[in-house]
């Protein structure tokens, strides 16, 4: 080789080594602040296999981190630069729970608008992760129930680690498509009753088609690492808005593995063909080494693991019961053996063998591929290449409840039979659970703290939401009222009132005077933030025209949702009403509503009651409104589930 030549030689080789090298090191990059913009920022900045570091600070973001790069006119902050299809694969890494704090302000109208906080893609064969936040849902009203975060894609390398997802509004992870990984070590608080903690659905799995499937269509693979898998988590429901709520949720040829998590005061379950539309069931769960605590405050309940499709093993679960009873910790169920459901009607139908051989039932397994909106080929589906009904029972064993074995029992013993579709008491053949922590947290490496959060030196805000009118006849009233802080900022720290000049102490709203004299007054409120700023003043002039004691009650009246007779087909109900004071009268102070002899608690919003939880059975739902000089009207509907 001449001298020319082997120069050259060394060139390229040198070229493609500083090329790879500048490939494969990851970068950091830190985020100006939490807020939605500055994180936008940052993410942009960031190429594939990046961290992004996101400061402490409390912020509301109301548009959503999109990795969806399928179509125009989307966000296209995590795309990968120069690729319509693909989203980055980053790390997007907060300060830590209750440090980074993420409220949910997205709007939850309908397409063309996106309703999820994070809308995140994932591709195979790359790891991506959310680390270190707080979650928190806002409030908004999402009649679709679309969830908070929304992963989708098809990797089987994503973590989502050491977070805190509070529900308000809207559930908290919908992961689609045929995303697989692990959800470790997060709280989830469900405990405003609206929206689970999780939804899984692998509506294509490896790939292919869509509404599960061809989940459907391919073997068990137990034990393995091709599924979602949740540990070491805790799922709580404070109680104060109903007794139970259900924590995880799935189908669409669902694969999920639920180990050594807690749940407190709420269920896990699924659903199968009865959901509504052309979804199929839960294709295979695993659940074990879990826990389950339950006051259950003088009620019964059915069970705390429930199944209405597919196959699973549920073992070695504890149950700690408190005030009341449950049947069992694992039941099965089947309704499509007694209602029909579009597009499968009820069993018998063209989609079922017999009346005890149901179409993705509980203890049958994969068969035939069908696919399209209108499913082809009809008949039914869970056929083994003999063209026999594959039969895939479900095992239960060394589950307790107080220490006692628990059996699993059917509900729809003609349909799901004992001895065929499940068994008690044994193992399944062959079965040996996956590695234990999940390899995906073993191999973590934990990434720099984000820098400091810059310094805060913006004054908070704050709104008087409510006050007496502006002339009153009686010697007492009330004001409520709310404070924020500017994105990023360091967060409120306190509110103060004071009234006629008095020196400004602590309050919290709502704010009530009573005994007051017949003259003019001025109510003040001001908020301060972590940094020390304080917000512009807010006041309230109003005059007690004469000293009228109020001895009339406020006025409720019903103006929407359940009512008297109303029947409901769901486990939730919602009330609204109003909720008003006679004229000249002292105001509305608090309204309280309470489901059936359980004690009065607070309401969803001073016009609207909710309640989770609801057996099949008549219920009494009361809502209690009471004005400052004390009176209180309480408003009793009845209704009933079936």
């Amino acid at each position: 080789m001449s001298t020319k030549y082997l120069i050259q030689a060394i060139f390229m080789i040198i070229l493609m080594a500083v090329l790879y090298q500048s490939e494969s090191v990851a970068a950091t990059i830190s985020a100006t602040s939490c807020s939605r913009a500055d994180v936008g920022a940052a993410v942009t900045k960031a190429l594939d296999g990046d961290t992004v570091l996101v400061p402490a600070g409390t912020c509301a973001w109301t548009s959503t981190l999109d990795s969806e790069c399928k179509y125009a006119g989307y966000d296209r902050t995590l795309c990968v630069a120069g690729s319509s299809t693909t989203g980055k694969q980053i790390s997007l890494i907060g300060a830590g729970v209750d440090k980074t704090i993420i409220i949910d302000n997205v709007s939850k109208a309908v397409y063309p608008n996106i309703p999820f906080l994070i809308r995140w893609q994932t591709a195979k064969g790359r790891v991506s992760r959310i680390s270190g936040f707080t979650f928190k849902g806002g409030g908004v009203a999402d009649p679709y129930n679309m969830g908070m975060i929304l992963v989708h894609g098809n990797s089987d390398q994503f973590i989502f680690d050491n977070n805190k997802v509070i529900t308000n509004g809207t559930s908290g992870l919908i992961f689609k498509g045929d995303v697989r990984g692990v959800t470790h070590h997060n709280t989830f608080d469900i405990s405003s009753l609206e929206g689970f903690a999780i939804y899984t659905f692998h509506d294509s799995w490896n790939g292919v088609g869509a509404y599960g499937d061809n989940s459907w269509a391919q073997p068990d693979n137990f034990g393995t690492v091709s599924a979602l898998y949740f540990e070491d988590n805790i799922f709580t429901n404070d109680q104060s808005r109903g007794y139970q709520y259900y924590a995880v949720d799935g189908w669409m040829g669902g694969r999920v593995v639920y180990r050594n998590n807690t749940f407190n005061n709420c269920t896990a379950g699924n659903h199968g063909t009865e959901s509504g539309g052309r979804q199929r069931s839960q294709r295979q769960f695993e659940y074990y080494n879990n826990t389950f605590n339950f006051n259950l405050r003088g009620n019964s309940f059915s069970s705390l693991i429930g199944s209405r499709g597919g196959v699973g093993v549920v073992y070695n679960n504890k149950a700690n019961i408190t005030n009341g009873s449950i049947n069992t910790i694992f039941d099965l169920q089947y309704y499509r053996a007694s209602a029909p459901y579009f597009p499968w009607g009820k069993c018998v139908d063209v989609w079922d063998l017999a009346a005890d051989r149901c179409m993705d039932q509980p203890g049958l397994g994969h068969g035939r591929l069908i696919a399209s909106d209108n499913p082809t080929p009809v008949g039914f589906p869970n056929v083994n290449s003999s063209g026999a009904p594959n039969v895939n029972p479900n095992y239960a064993w060394g589950n307790t409840v107080n220490g006692v074995i628990s059996n699993a029992i059917s509900n729809v013993p003609n349909v799901v039979k004992a001895g065929r579709d499940f068994y008690n008491g044994v193992q399944r053949p062959g079965y040996v659970a996956y590695t234990y922590p999940h390899p995906l947290i073993s191999g973590q490496v934990t990434p720099p703290p984000p820098p400091p959060p810059p310094s805060d030196t913006t004054a908070p805000s704050v709104t008087i939401t409510s006050a007496p009118a502006a002339i009153i006849n009686v010697t007492s009233a009330s004001f409520s009222f709310s404070a924020s802080d500017n994105a990023g900022g360091s967060g409120i720290n306190r509110i103060e009132c004071s009234l006629d000049g008095a020196a400004f102490s602590v309050c919290t709203s709502p704010k009530s005077y009573s005994g007051l004299a017949v003259k003019v007054h001025n109510f003040q409120v001001r908020a301060i933030d972590n940094a020390g700023n304080i917000s512009t003043v807010q006041s309230k002039q109003f005059e007690v025209k004469s000293a009228t004691t109020d001895t009339i009650a406020p006025i409720i009246v019903i103006t929407g949702g359940a009512n008297n007779g109303t029947v409901i087909t769901t486990s939730d109900v919602s009330i609204i009403f109003s909720a008003t004071d006679n004229a000249g009268g002292s105001g509305i102070k608090k309204v309280e509503c309470a489901l059936d002899s359980g004690a009065y608690g607070s309401c969803k919003s001073n016009s609207w009651a909710y309640f989770g939880g609801i057996t099949v059975g008549t219920h009494t739902a009361k809502i209690r409104a009471t004005d400052n000089a004390g009176n209180a009207a309480i408003k009793t509907i009845s209704f009933s589930r079936r």
